[in-house]
């Protein structure tokens, strides 16, 4: 609104310069007028960037100070297991970092990037709380239609490589229905160096190992 009323104020001044002084009259007025304008807004400009510099700064820093942390445990159809922390966007997308990493007896203080998620990890997540509260839900979901009439004391996480005379090569994860016959969850393949997050489409072959969370006792018909 400021530089709209500078915009006319200048505009009926130079109509009324032209009609006595001429083009020339009007073209050195106008030039004065920027100037003054541009020196004015300037000072103005840099008061209100600094203002707002020191605005930000502040809230930045509140919101810094509000952070804490908690634990959560990763779910079964956590949509991360299998993946790297750097492939996860745990940081980019919810805006929190991973502390620390328990599975099992064994603990990771401020894992890397290429630590993968499994199911039953322990992380710690530093965070403010609106964030914990959105990533919460999505870390520690349980897979409720995965049917396993036993206790959950009784699941385990484990791999084993596939031989050449496995009766599921050759079949897709589909088609070996390992979570219909053995109530068991196949997190991750590896070949060689490669994770491979499963799908119903892919292959299984000789040597694959696979990493699979299931009852003690079904784990070891299916091994």
């Amino acid at each position: 609104m400021a530089i709209l009323r500078i915009v006319m104020a200048s505009v009926i001044l130079l109509v009324y310069l032209h009609s006595i002084f001429g083009r020339t009259g009007v073209t050195l007025v106008s030039i004065v007028i920027l100037g003054m304008t541009i020196f004015s807004f300037s000072r103005r400009l840099r008061r209100r960037l600094r203002s707002m510099e020191q605005h930000f700064l502040k809230n930045l820093n509140e919101r810094e100070l509000h952070r804490s942390m908690a634990y959560m445990t990763v779910g079964y159809d956590c949509p991360f297991v299998g993946e790297k922390l750097k492939n996860s966007n745990l940081r980019k997308v919810y805006g929190v970092n991973i502390a620390s990493i328990t599975r099992g007896a064994n603990y990771y203080p401020v894992p890397n990037g290429e630590m993968r998620i499994f199911p039953g990890d322990h992380m710690a997540v530093v965070g403010t709380d609106e964030q914990i509260q959105a990533l919460l839900p999505i870390v520690e979901q349980k897979g409720e239609d995965i049917v396993a009439p036993f206790d959950k004391n009784d699941m385990e996480f484990v791999h084993f490589e596939l031989s050449e005379t496995s009766p599921i090569l050759g079949k897709t994860v589909a088609e070996a229905g390992l979570r219909d016959r053995y109530a068991s969850l196949l997190v991750a393949i590896q070949r060689g160096q490669e994770y491979i997050k499963p799908t119903g489409t892919e292959v299984f072959a000789a040597h694959d190992v696979i990493w699979i969370v299931g009852n003690e006792k079904r784990l070891i018909e299916l091994k």
